[in-house]
């Protein structure tokens, strides 16, 4: 869940993969402007095994220091690291694009928490996660940034798509619980939706959605506003 939430969100990266028969493969995944990604695949078995061992437990600390531990989602750091890193990029082009974030907040999930406990409130993270998973596009970047608030961004997409996208989102969550929630117990969400200026500052772009987060909180809850 956490690769499909990292996917494409990046313009270069590198990572191992093993195969069945033991051997080792270098990948390396170039993401093009327009969504298309490039793969190559280099053989490194012959590198010594002490060596990748390092560079394993290397890799695995770093994506623990990026990881909310309950739901396996990137988390605020890994989010902010990549989204300043995707500004940068994306202020050198000449036509910077209509892209857009969104701050999503469980409704009433203090209540649900206190009712049904701690253990039911963790299964509904880790179920919200996952349904958001499975309906965002590879290009997309998904992640906890506390408690029950969650980050989304959508390159190239306009805050009226976004908020389409999101209500068709809330349309998927209604439908019930799936994954690590069996309960039968239902619950929604909240967004708010910014669109990014050029020169705007990544985090004033944040307490814009954060804002409409809010209206949509104010006026009954289970809405998108943008």
């Amino acid at each position: 869940m956490t690769a499909l939430a990292r996917r494409g969100t990046v313009p270069h990266r590198g990572f191992e993969a093993a195969l069945h028969d033991g051997r080792w493969i270098w990948i390396t995944e170039t993401v093009c402007a327009d969504g298309r990604m490039l793969f190559h695949a280099c053989d490194v078995t012959s590198l010594r095994s002490d060596s990748r061992i390092l560079r394993d437990e290397r890799d695995a600390a770093r994506r623990a220091s990026w990881t909310d531990p309950l739901t396996g989602m990137p988390n605020r750091r890994y989010l902010m690291d990549r989204l300043e890193a995707w500004l940068q990029a994306q202020r050198a082009l000449p036509d910077f694009g209509a892209h857009s974030i969104a701050v999503l907040d469980l409704d009433h999930f203090k209540q649900l928490n206190d009712f049904y406990g701690h253990a039911i409130g963790d299964a509904v993270l880790v179920s919200f996660c996952h349904r958001v998973v499975e309906h965002i596009r590879t290009i997309d970047l998904f992640g906890r940034i506390g408690g029950e608030e969650f980050l989304l961004f959508l390159p190239n997409c306009p805050v009226d798509a976004a908020l389409t996208r999101l209500e068709a989102l809330q349309a998927v969550i209604a439908e019930g619980p799936t994954h690590a929630l069996q309960t039968g117990i239902t619950y929604t969400f909240s967004a708010g939706v910014a669109g990014f200026a050029p020169g705007e500052d990544l985090h004033e772009t944040i307490r814009r959605a954060d804002r409409l987060l809010f209206r949509a909180k104010t006026e009954g809850r289970a809405r998108v506003r943008g």
